[in-house]
């Protein structure tokens, strides 16, 4: 579990966790089923500051967690015991470090209003909160209590975590990851056209054609969609071929120098004179002019481009960096940093079984 998951998982009560396919899952209820029920192999996993963690609290956390994402499934036991066993392990893990976080929270007094818990357990659970708990499979209390440690855990990671790491985005940090990004990110130009090819066995009258279309052009100024329909107008009895391609989006490294160099000449919107290109098929003549659509400068993305994006690059390392620090510190503290995770259970225990 990394510290940025953690962070987010008891900042806003629930993280993305690893599912299984929620499509897979089977449409029957939790305890109460016609065939599978879940077995709860009950013991305590670890303490930490006189609290013990058994695996019934990790499944109660699970529950909550797993109601509250997916409430359509509520009622089916395969859906549940897959969650269960992908995810036991990181929540043990979770629960550990969020008893950490709530001791260091009583020993500041972090203020609470049972206000801020109702309101948070009416988001969390809907206006029908006790059916809805009766679903999940957890009691008000429980609810109560998970919902009011998240709340205090968001506010004690905010002042010891978050608050800290926001002063280390400076001008001058952010300054020196834009000179970073910008030796790692420079972008080539790229260029929208479209291309109208003239092609007739007779190059003189090829020539001719394609001078024709370019006057209409330059006279009457369509845009490429209307090109064909005129064609049938300016080109009476004309036995020339003409065709208009798809939009091109090239970069410089993409397009010949030859057409870059026509390209380069044009503003969006305009077409080029005729330019007598050979054919790669016949090594005869093309005449060819070229329509820009649109043009993107090459370079470095200007700092105003991207520095939201480097603002938040910034601040997720660096409360990666002070959550890390935060909860070693604790650990220390409470005699937790050399400990083993789950104190009582051998290499395969098996926390939850399902019975068919």
């Amino acid at each position: 579990m990394t510290p940025k998951k953690l962070f987010f998982f008891i900042a806003s009560f629930c993280f993305s966790l690893t599912l299984a396919p929620a499509a897979t899952y089977a449409e029957t209820s939790l305890f109460q089923t016609r065939a599978d029920k879940i077995h709860v192999n009950n013991r305590i996993l670890a303490t930490v500051n006189g609290k013990p963690i058994s695996v019934l609290d990790v499944m109660k956390k699970m529950d909550m967690i797993f109601y509250r994402n997916f409430p359509e499934y509520a009622g089916s036991t395969p859906a549940r015991f897959q969650f269960y066993e992908a995810n036991w392990e990181d929540v043990l893990r979770e629960l550990i470090d969020k008893e950490l976080v709530l001791a260091d929270a009583e020993e500041k007094k972090i203020p609470l209003s049972n206000g801020d818990v109702r309101q948070e357990m009416e988001e969390a659970f809907g206006p029908d909160i006790i059916h809805n708990l009766d679903k999940a499979g957890v009691t008000y209390d429980e609810a109560w209590n998970s919902i009011k440690g998240d709340i205090l855990i968001k506010r004690m990671l905010y002042f010891r975590v978050n608050s800290k790491a926001q002063t280390m985005i400076t001008p001058q940090a952010l300054k020196a990851e834009y000179e970073k990004y910008a030796k790692e990110n420079t972008r080539s130009a790229e260029w929208n056209y479209y291309m109208i090819s003239v092609r007739d066995g007779n190059e003189e009258q090829g020539a001719k054609t394609a001078d024709l279309i370019y006057r209409q052009l330059s006279e009457n100024p369509l845009p490429v969609e209307r090109i064909q329909e005129q064609l049938k107008t300016w080109l009476v009895n004309n036995t020339s071929q003409v065709n208009i391609s798809t939009k091109f989006s090239h970069r410089e490294n993409e397009i010949s120098e030859e057409n870059q160099k026509i390209l380069a000449q044009l503003t969006p919107g305009s077409y080029s004179k005729p330019v007598a290109q050979k054919s790669r098929a016949t090594n005869s003549n093309v005449y060819r002019l070229f329509f820009l659509d649109s043009m993107h400068e090459g370079g470095t993305p200007t700092f105003d481009e991207i520095k939201d994006k480097l603002k938040n690059h910034l601040l997720d390392q660096a409360i990666n960096a002070e959550t890390i620090q935060y909860l070693e510190k604790l650990r220390q503290q409470y005699g937790l940093d050399k400990a083993p995770i789950h104190e009582s259970m051998t290499e395969n225990f098996q926390p939850f079984t399902l019975i068919r």
